[in-house]
């Protein structure tokens, strides 16, 4: 013997399948990264016992090169938390040094054109340094003079990021660390 579904299931069914998806949809953010390469001189300053036992302030120059990652969701018009690490802005170092911004805000200057907007904004973050490998953990801070040219859906058409960052780590002898550098008007294209 056959046994058919009633026609209000079968509709409540479909119904709640067309809700699903487009929840689903509507739920999914639209992030675009940004990306490009970085290289900048970063000063480090420690203490260290000299020869007379006394604890003297030792700093050294490294050079920082790497990838800076921007992030942006199409759907909200601003800047988000991406990658694997959510953040907004991530210096990632060849060397395995991750610097992580997923705390900050922006005052901007909007120029309207016919094709959209350009932005100028200065930016001050937050956020975490680590290195795996190395077993480096910290704080970082990063404030900058950026700009944007959005077009008419209000999403970037250029990125250009650069400013001052600085921070602290702790090494894995627990040794601190304290660095500052200038980081480069750097130019970012959007990632394929």
């Amino acid at each position: 013997m056959e046994r058919k579904l009633p026609s209000h299931t079968v509709l409540l069914g479909f119904i709640s399948l067309i809700l699903f998806l487009a929840l689903t949809t509507f739920a999914q953010a639209q992030v675009e990264t940004w990306t490009g390469p970085v290289h900048f001189t970063v000063k480090i300053t420690t203490d260290q016992k000299n020869t007379a036992g006394n604890h003297v302030f030792v700093t050294s120059s490294e050079t920082f090169v790497g990838t800076m990652n921007f992030y942006w969701d199409t759907d909200t018009h601003q800047a988000t938390g991406g990658g694997p690490n959510d953040c907004f802005i991530e210096l990632l170092g060849n060397d395995g040094t991750d610097l992580c911004f997923d705390d900050g805000d922006y005052a901007n200057s909007i120029t309207q054109t016919k094709t959209g907007s350009n932005v100028i904004a200065f930016l001050a973050a937050i956020g975490t340094f680590n290195n795996i490998g190395n077993g480096d953990t910290g704080f970082v801070y990063i404030s900058g003079k950026d700009s944007w040219v959005l077009n008419l859906s209000k999403n970037p058409t250029s990125i250009k990021l650069g400013g001052n960052v600085a921070g602290a780590f702790s090494d894995s002898n627990g040794k601190v660390h304290i660095f500052s550098g200038t980081i480069p008007t750097t130019i970012l294209t959007l990632a394929p």
